[in-house]
């Protein structure tokens, strides 16, 4: 080590044998450090350019929805196709599966929301999921639709975070299962979550009816 009594010849004949010794370990640190510093920047601005890239395509989707000349359904599946990690592909598959509907087409329409619930990142996401949540409710309409009344109860109680509409519906299941006792509890629950009167006296309208 370099010693403070030592003198300047010395000392400074100390620095250049450790340097002749690790001189390639230090160029290597240095060499990794930047390489690192240079990687980060470029994954940075790679992702911003992919960002922008996919926004401006997802625009081009939702803008395509107002023209009859554009084959909207075939542009949304391309771009889930190139893009299927992106949170648009989530949000064209709500809007391709509301296309498909009107198409007549539920068959397709509940593959792709089928897709949504299926391409949700359980790991880090929050536990309410807007995206999923939707999805979750209109499958379960669709279920409800082909008079698949367990099948739309079972996939509504997968929802953790139950909204006013979402209690409605569960108690629909259960008047068509025949259920009235849970189906009364659920439309209280509904009754209870609803900000709107509108909606609370189009419940008690339901309630009327089985009790």
């Amino acid at each position: 080590m370099v010693n403070l009594t030592s003198t300047e010849e010395e000392n400074t004949e100390f620095l250049k044998t450790l340097w002749d010794k690790y001189k390639y370990l230090a160029i290597s640190a240095v060499f990794i450090v930047i390489l690192t510093i240079v990687g980060i920047e470029r994954s940075s601005s790679n992702k911003n350019i992919f960002n922008q890239e996919t926004s401006e395509l997802y625009s081009d989707f939702v803008q395509s929805l107002d023209s009859v000349d554009i084959d909207s359904i075939q542009k949304g599946n391309d771009f889930m196709s190139s893009y299927p990690d992106s949170v648009y592909s989530r949000l064209i598959a709500l809007q391709l599966a509301k296309l498909y509907y009107e198409e007549g087409d539920k068959e397709e329409a509940t593959v792709k929301l089928n897709w949504i619930i299926e391409n949700t990142n359980k790991g880090f996401r929050q536990k309410y999921d807007p995206i999923e949540v939707t999805a979750k409710y209109r499958l379960a309409l669709l279920f409800l639709d082909q008079q698949k009344f367990k099948e739309s109860l079972d996939l509504l109680e997968t929802i953790e975070d139950k909204t006013a509409s979402i209690y409605e519906l569960i108690a629909d299941c259960y008047v068509y299962l025949e259920a009235n006792d849970n189906a009364r509890i659920n439309y209280l629950k509904a009754m209870e979550a609803s900000p709107s009167e509108s909606v609370k006296s189009i419940i008690k309208m339901k309630l009327s009816d089985i009790n």
